[in-house]
């Protein structure tokens, strides 16, 4: 019976705490250090009373993502600089290669401040819901929009050398730029936890064990009734308190 109950505790370990692996990068443009970004050339979004471009004007990138996988997060670099602050973030899917579906939309509220002498590194965070999935090798689309008529924001440019196609939106829809454009920087990321197979393996060895332990635990009272029933010249046993019995017979 203990060592059920070791075993039991040994399978409830590996099930708490073995080791996960977490899920990386779907895709990425960013640098690292401080030059995760490149905070002297970006791209201007506004809104249609920003002083901008004295009228809207939104931009979209076209990426490959190098790992299939849920959208948990994205972190983009989003300036502010006049208006209300807020900027809405899509990723889109590719409609015959250009900005599609959109997937999902995320409404980012609070900006740093250009006035307040940001370089490197602010990055903004949205989370996925948990709806959208990224395909290894398969074209999408990001693209930040103004939030409101006012806005006026900038979207710095990567420092990875990271190029795509560009569409932009002056208000009566996409356009397309052409290829060969530094993306806007930003990073997609599947923070999803799975198994590792080695916890796998280690589980269903623990499940072998423990159950042969107690068919072996449960059978053994029926296995020595059977034996005992089948043996009629043994005059008498004498069994000791850790079930070994000795057997005298006639």
């Amino acid at each position: 019976m203990r060592r059920l109950v070791v075993q039991t505790l040994f399978l409830a370990g590996l099930l708490c705490c073995g080791q996960p692996s977490f899920g990386g990068t779907l895709y990425s443009n960013l640098g690292s250090g401080s030059n995760v970004y490149d905070p002297n050339n970006n791209y201007g979004v506004g809104g249609a009373y920003s002083p901008l471009f004295g009228g809207y004007n939104a931009w979209a990138f076209s990426f490959t993502p190098d790992t299939s996988g849920p959208v948990a997060q994205i972190d983009i670099p989003l300036w502010q600089y006049g208006g209300p602050d807020s900027v809405v973030l899509e990723l889109l899917g590719d409609a015959s290669g250009a900005p599609g579906t959109v997937l999902e939309s995320w409404t980012v509220p609070v900006l740093p401040q250009v006035g307040m002498g940001i370089t490197c590194c602010t990055l903004e965070t949205v989370l996925g819901s948990g709806t959208s999935s990224l395909t290894a090798g398969t074209q999408y689309w990001i693209a930040v929009l103004p939030g409101t008529d006012s806005t006026w924001v900038a979207w710095p440019r990567n420092s990875t050398s990271a190029l795509g196609t560009a569409y932009s939106d002056y208000g009566s829809g996409y356009l397309n730029d052409g290829s060969g454009w530094p993306l806007g920087a930003f990073e997609i990321r599947d923070t999803a936890a799975t198994p590792e197979p080695a916890s796998f393996a280690l589980v269903a060895g623990a499940l072998v064990i423990i159950a042969r332990a107690r068919w072996r635990h449960a059978d053994l009272p029926a296995r020595r009734s059977t034996f005992q029933r089948n043996l009629p010249l043994m005059r008498s046993s004498a069994c000791h308190t850790n079930g070994i019995c000795k057997r005298r017979f006639a």
